[in-house]
């Protein structure tokens, strides 16, 4: 605010800018319920004066005069202007989340200038171009190579081993004994995933941004997408050129992941194939009334001891999850068709349930599971926006 940055002149030490920073926040706090509009118009004023493309609006966790007040800056903006809106608890636990979230924003308002890492020097390109895609999740590592944007060469899928950069480099080499390719032969290679901030010397884009280009190359069609990994799910609205529209995540709760059914299917001690078939022949789900891990997990084992059938129980997980994954698509006003990726695509009783949740048809592509190293191999491949970047 005005009055912050009249306290932190340049020529103040680091620490009395710090002090003078904590004072600021916490005697001067504004809170829009009593606030005349102040903010609301300096914000809008800095929009104006610096031509800024678009608003990341943070805010604290249930602080809904907050929200109220962006919905207000909304009505002054131009119709369409580019807003994220986050909110937090002032813990770290969620900082993951919302780096991917900022980074998928700024992806989306600036395509093609997105922030550059350090690269490899700039060499001739050939008349065939082979780019590689790798997506470092959680519990899998997916990769795929391309040849010209348009073939896939090889694929391959390795579990996510603890040293995230000895599972890409196990998926690199392997693509290229599939293809046959000597790695000077590979134009470019783009990190995704949940692990890419792993590669900080790597070219890296958003999941949220490949899989929309990874489903647009399986099949160019607007439609929602949703992405189920190990550690969050995604909703992501796009149109008919692979753009992101609209996008949302869960919070830094694992409910609703992988991961969360992960757990549950080891608590009932049966394999992950197993699962999807019991919750297919079950009639009726059992109502799970907690999608905490935790808690969820000791009402597993209750109404295992209880003699419950485990189809039900497998039928009631399935359901929990798909209600919570359509309360994202609604965030994003989700449209037809529905296109389900990541490693709960396997899952064919989660997909039932999720039909149903969202009162229609779910498209699961062959390559689901590669929806994000797809979308990452593609972009590597164009060569418009690589003469800056050089090699990866």
């Amino acid at each position: 605010v005005p009055s912050l940055e009249k306290q932190l002149p340049g020529d103040v030490a680091l620490d009395a800018r710090l002090l003078a920073l904590a004072r600021n926040s916490l005697q001067n706090t504004v809170c829009p319920r009593s606030d005349a509009g102040g903010v609301t118009n300096y914000i809008l004023a800095e929009i104006e004066k610096q031509g800024m493309a678009g608003l990341i609006f943070t805010t604290l966790k249930f602080c809904d005069f907050y929200a109220f007040e962006l919905e207000k800056l909304k009505d002054h903006l131009p119709a369409g202007f580019p807003c994220l809106y986050l909110e937090n608890d002032l813990s770290v636990n969620s900082d993951e989340q919302n780096v991917t979230r900022i980074e998928a924003f700024m992806e989306k308002i600036m395509p093609g200038k997105q922030a550059k890492r350090k690269l490899s020097p700039q060499v001739t390109v050939a008349s065939d171009v082979y780019s590689i895609g790798l997506d470092i999740g959680s519990t899998t590592t997916k990769g795929i190579v391309l040849k010209n944007g348009q073939e896939i060469l090889a694929s391959i899928i390795l579990p996510t081993s603890i040293n995230m950069k000895d599972s890409a480099a196990a998926a690199f080499d392997k693509l290229l004994a599939q293809s046959l390719l000597a790695a000077d032969e590979i134009f470019r290679t783009i990190y995704t995933g949940y692990g890419r901030t792993a590669f900080g010397d790597k070219e890296q884009m958003t999941e949220i941004t490949c899989h929309a280009v990874g489903v647009n190359f399986l099949k160019p069609q607007a439609g929602t997408i949703i992405d189920i990994g190990g550690q969050d799910s995604k909703a992501i609205r796009i149109d008919e050129q692979g753009n992101v529209l609209r996008f949302a995540m869960n919070d830094k709760c694992a409910a609703g992941t992988g991961r969360f059914l992960e757990n549950m299917v080891q608590r009932m001690n049966i394999t992950f194939a197993e699962f999807s078939a019991l919750s297919l022949a079950a009639d009726r789900p059992t109502p799970i009334s907690s999608m905490c891990s935790v808690f969820a997990e000791s009402e597993v084992v209750s109404l295992m001891t209880k003699g419950i059938p485990m189809g039900s129980i497998a039928r009631g997980l399935n359901f929990a999850i798909a209600e919570r994954i359509g309360s994202l698509v609604r965030k994003v006003q989700g449209e037809t068709p529905f296109i389900l990726t990541g490693g709960l695509s396997l899952n064919t009783g989660f997909a039932g349930e999720l039909e149903n949740t969202l009162a229609s048809r779910v498209t699961i592509f062959p390559q689901a599971q590669l929806a994000g190293a797809i979308g990452a191999a593609v972009l590597a491949s164009r060569r418009e926006d690589a003469g800056e970047m050089g090699r990866s």
